[in-house]
């Protein structure tokens, strides 16, 4: 897998963990159930399949995780850093719009967490345990909160 993982990273290619976490996702479910838990999940994912370019590798791990991998975001450190901070720009804008099911209007904010690499460093189970590190630090600094009008 890690010769695999290689291959799909351009240099300074970034490996970026965008998961749905406990604090926003699953109150969703005990709320309103399993059947808008669903939807929502649909959105969700069709949100990230907006955002990808075709570069990009998106992967559902299982349950509300993914993993989307930014390749081409620049030749050093510098610029990809800053491809990064757009592209987490772009999607924390459309993620964190309202879910409109039904009569109800739910936000459910992401929990994101970004590692860059340049193709060659760790194997693909650090980059994931590092960006969950960092997506999990996030969760619990902003502490989601879900809402519904």
């Amino acid at each position: 897998m890690a010769e695999k993982h290689r291959t799909l990273l351009a240099p300074w290619g970034v490996f970026s963990h965008v998961v749905y976490g406990s604090e926003s996702f699953k109150p969703v479910n005990d709320n309103y159930g399993h059947e808008i838990g669903d939807v929502v999940l649909k959105q969700f994912s069709n949100r990230l399949i907006e955002l990808s370019r075709v570069e990009d590798i998106l992967i559902r791990l299982g349950g509300d995780e993914f993993i989307v991998i930014l390749n081409e975001l620049g030749h050093d450190q510098v610029t990809a850093v800053k491809s990064l901070q757009a592209a987490t720009a772009r999607y924390q804008d459309r993620l964190n719009q309202k879910y409109q099911i039904e009569q109800l209007q739910l936000d459910v904010p992401p929990s994101i967490g970004s590692v860059i690499i340049d193709g060659s460093e760790l194997d693909p189970d650090t980059l994931i345990k590092q960006a969950d590190h960092m997506m999990y630090e996030i969760k619990q600094r902003n502490k989601a909160a879900l809402r519904a009008r």
